[in-house]
């Protein structure tokens, strides 16, 4: 007798593909419901080749070294795996499951040895309950457009020397800015509107098939309605919902970060991603501290499902409200029937030496924390793009990190500082000029910091 061995192969891969279906509804339903069943796979894998770093993964599995650090980095989160490393650089040197992660194992090991004893009776028994289900597919997002837009008006050093008591000189040399463009009318919404349409004419998509829209901004127009939803009016994105997210100038990092799970959830295709400020109405330009400092733009990307690898390799995110005070802007007086509370000022304040050494002492070591969980070192980055406040943090940073400055990438001498404009603008025009393109092929770093205190870090995939 002459067997088929192609429809022997397809009865096998079905059959594996019905016992991951299976497996994947006992997790559910047991204290592993937080493991997906190609998390587990990844757990089996590490338990049969012993001690093995994240490069041994990615080859037996035939898949991207980013992919497999988004899925480690799961499980260590989850406590299933521990990553031991080297104490003379931090480098991971091996990965070992913990003692929870070899329970699961064992426990997934009991139930195929149960199912493979009723393999018979499964195939040729007549059974009530067959298999039915669906096959997890993850879902990766990537940011397919980008575009940024600034007033015309541009304010230089020289024209700021005419209004208040400083000079050229004192500026760039304090914190490498020359100009800075100002709003002579046009507001958040505006700025933030044409990102929005620049990026859906670009793409040559229709506004309806935009599923959110995410305005990053301390400037809005108003509290009420949000900036992202006076977007959405005037774009025409009448399916999506927006809002806006209060982060200053880490707001396009957190931004991205949260539209990226909105992506990967399955539940949106996508999305516009946008910072924008006017900081030129929140200044007081009486005060040559901070009224040097800050310019008005606005800057975006669309961010749509469809990569065959995660955007964000690894992140972090940190805040401390205790630290606050030394950023504000925009208080509000409480004046009611029942209450008479007054603030000195609604405009922004700095304790400048206060911000600069958080953002010289905190940040690098988010960044270092960040690099850790993709197991990459500084100099494997192709481009850092920070927050464009002062050249001289940029100066600091690169030193700390041992990483050359031109990896920094800086446009502040155009722009000053744009808030949570400032990352995305810099990533438009990386992208514009040809520095790099929106290929999958290069690795960046996205920091931002400043009020809240907030600073964050993510490393994507470009």
């Amino acid at each position: 007798m002459k067997t088929d061995f192609d429809k022997v192969n397809e009865w096998l891969i079905q059959l594996f593909h019905d016992f991951m279906i299976l497996e994947e509804q006992f997790l559910k339903d047991s204290a592993y419901s937080d493991v997906t069943v190609k998390e587990l796979q990844i757990l089996t894998l590490v338990h049969t080749l012993g001690t093995c770093r994240a490069t041994d993964i990615a080859k037996n599995q035939k898949l991207a070294l980013s992919t497999i650090t988004i899925t480690l980095n799961r499980l260590e989160d989850k406590g299933y795996i521990e990553r031991k490393r080297s104490t003379a650089d931090r480098r991971v040197t091996h990965i070992i499951l913990t003692s929870k992660g070899d329970e699961l194992c064992a426990t997934h090991r009991e139930f195929f040895h149960t199912i493979t004893d009723n393999l018979f009776d499964s195939v040729y028994g007549t059974t009530e309950n067959k298999l039915a289900g669906e096959y997890e597919i993850m879902t990766f997002a990537k940011i397919t457009q980008v575009a940024h837009y600034v007033p015309e008006n541009v304010v230089s050093n020289d024209d700021l020397s005419k209004i208040m008591d400083t000079n050229d000189e004192w500026i760039y040399s304090r914190t490498g800015i020359k100009n800075r463009h100002i709003s002579t009318g046009e507001n958040t919404s505006d700025l933030a509107a044409k990102v929005a349409k620049q990026l859906i004419s670009d793409s040559n998509l229709s506004p309806e098939t935009i599923d959110f829209i995410i305005v990053a901004t301390v400037t809005p127009d108003s509290l009420m309605p949000s900036t992202a939803a006076r977007v959405q009016a005037q774009v025409g994105a009448v399916n999506a919902f927006a809002y806006d997210l209060t982060a200053a100038c880490s707001g396009f990092v957190f931004a991205l970060s949260t539209a990226e799970k909105l992506i990967s959830s399955g539940a949106y295709q996508r999305g516009l991603v946008i910072g924008a400020e006017v900081f030129s109405k929140v200044i007081d330009w009486s005060d040559r501290s901070t009224a040097v400092l800050f310019g008005d733009g606005a800057a975006g990307v669309l961010i749509e499902a469809g990569a065959s690898q995660p955007l964000i390799i690894a992140e972090k995110m940190q805040t401390d409200g205790s630290r606050g005070n030394s950023l504000l802007s925009s208080y509000a007086d409480i004046q009611t029937p029942f209450a008479s509370v007054s603030y000195e000022s609604s405009n922004l304040s700095m304790e400048g030496r206060a911000i600069f050494d958080f953002a010289v002492r905190d940040v690098p070591k988010n960044i270092q924390a960040t690099l850790e969980k993709a197991n990459l070192s500084a100099e494997e980055v192709d481009y850092y793009l920070l927050h464009q406040a002062n050249s001289r943090i940029l100066d600091k940073m690169a030193k700390k990190l041992g990483v050359t400055r031109q990896k920094f990438l800086q446009n502040m001498q155009e722009y000053g500082n744009t808030s949570a404009a400032s990352i995305p603008i810099l990533l438009s025009e990386s992208v514009k000029n040809g520095i790099f393109s929106l290929d999958g092929q290069t690795k960046v770093v996205l920091t931002g910091f400043g009020g809240g205190l907030t600073w964050g870090t993510a490393i994507i995939n470009l």
